[in-house]
């Protein structure tokens, strides 16, 4: 456990614990540690919610496949952040996502039970992860509100530039964090037909690219 609490020190989601609390918590909510190397399966679509992950290094990628076999990603997620929380919290008897490493990572496993209630000694880390687990609840239903607003564009240069909107910010330049396949799947359109559309923005004088550099004109 001292391994594992050497690196959350400094993680928001845990604030400034001491060892004696943090282990008291995590043998209270049943934890296992395991690390993964990039591009390592954390778990695959149809897993039993068993557990809820705390992503607590590195960075993850959710996606899943639709019905003709496509993969559709979904979101990437970076630590300090929950995972399978939702569905755990809508009563789901598996995940309907798979998870992905995007680099090395660790993740904590939280039994489902445990981590969503609060104990019989109701200690504050406990509260504590119950009330990051909101706050990062809100955040993620506001991404899949944008990512909704994506999908419902009807054109692809629609769904092109809100997705350019989700990650400038206020910067005319900046990077999306895809490739162009991945791009295409989080957009949910053809690879070819997504290029054919960037080429058409660039020959107009709209936007400039380099791989997944883009510049706003």
């Amino acid at each position: 456990m001292r391994n594992i609490f050497n690196k959350v020190q400094g993680n928001p989601l845990f604030g400034d614990i001491s060892y004696e609390n943090f282990d008291k918590t995590m043998s209270c909510l049943t934890t296992k540690s395991v690390s993964y190397k990039n591009g390592d399966t954390v778990w695959l679509a149809g897993t039993p919610t068993k557990y809820i992950g705390l992503l607590m290094t590195g960075s993850v990628r959710v996606s899943k496949n639709d019905e003709e076999g496509n993969t559709i990603i979904l979101s990437d997620v970076f630590a300090p952040s929950f995972l399978g929380e939702i569905g755990v919290l809508s009563g789901l008897e598996h995940f309907p996502v798979t998870v992905k490493a995007l680099s090395d990572c660790d993740v904590l496993f939280l039994d489902k039970n445990k981590a969503t209630t609060m104990c019989s000694c109701a200690c504050m880390l406990h509260a504590h992860l119950i009330s990051n687990m909101l706050h990062i609840l809100a955040r993620k239903a506001l991404m899949l509100d944008q990512k909704v607003e994506v999908l419902t564009r009807k054109t692809i240069r629609e769904k092109i530039l809100r997705c350019f909107d989700m990650y400038k910010g206020k910067e005319k330049k900046f990077t999306i964090p895809f490739s162009r396949e991945e791009m295409a799947q989080f957009l949910c359109v053809n690879r070819t037909a997504l290029s054919d559309e960037l080429s058409k923005m660039r020959d107009e004088g709209l936007i400039k690219y380099k791989r997944n550099e883009f510049e706003i004109l």
